[in-house]
């Protein structure tokens, strides 16, 4: 099984009846996989495409724009979560609006891997994305994995995509932490 991140540069659909997906990757993310992928060449195979980029919302305040559930981390980069209170109590409600940030897979998957690990409650149970992404980064296949927790592989990998999404404002707040952290250290 071959495993590498690129960038899809075209779809076309032909007259036959197939869809031609071109993929653009550098070959220093091929990590010595050229060869086994040259033989693939002219054989049917499989294929799972996920975005590298977690796109995530934020409820914003209308009037000031700022988020309405902030986050702080403190000096072991824990994160805490709070919210914004309103002070002046006579102004008129307005329902909040959203705010689309985009991150990095791999930088959620860094604050996963680094952190405490929450469980999201989810329909029939919670998910430990954590420890799921966690035997996944030491080499665990995910079709064994979904086997294990007796759903598809395509369940088991929603399921870890939610999850990015549900930490995904903590893990921006973490990211912006460690970056002024490293500014620090390079001073």
């Amino acid at each position: 099984m071959l495993k590498f991140s690129g960038e899809v540069r075209n779809v076309q659909a032909k007259p036959n009846e197939t869809v031609e997906i071109k993929l653009v990757v550098g070959a220093e993310r091929l990590s010595g996989q050229m060869e086994e992928l040259t033989m693939l060449v002219g054989k049917d195979v499989s294929a799972q495409l996920e975005s590298d980029q977690i796109s995530f919302k934020e409820p914003i305040d209308p009037q000031t724009k700022e988020p309405i559930v902030g986050y702080l981390v403190d000096e072991d980069g824990k994160v805490h979560e709070y919210t914004q209170t309103k002070l002046d109590l006579k102004l008129e409600e307005l329902e909040p609006e959203e705010r689309e940030n985009i991150l990095n897979r791999s930088e959620i998957n860094e604050y996963i891997l680094q952190s405490d690990g929450e469980i999201q409650e989810i329909e029939g149970g919670s998910f430990d994305g954590k420890e799921i992404l966690e035997r996944l980064t030491a080499g665990e296949e995910l079709p064994e994995l979904a086997e294990e927790y007796n759903v598809s592989t395509t369940k088991l990998s929603e399921g870890l995509e939610n999850y990015r999404k549900f930490v995904a404002a903590k893990a921006k707040a973490w990211l912006e932490w460690k970056s002024k952290e490293n500014e620090e250290e390079e001073k």
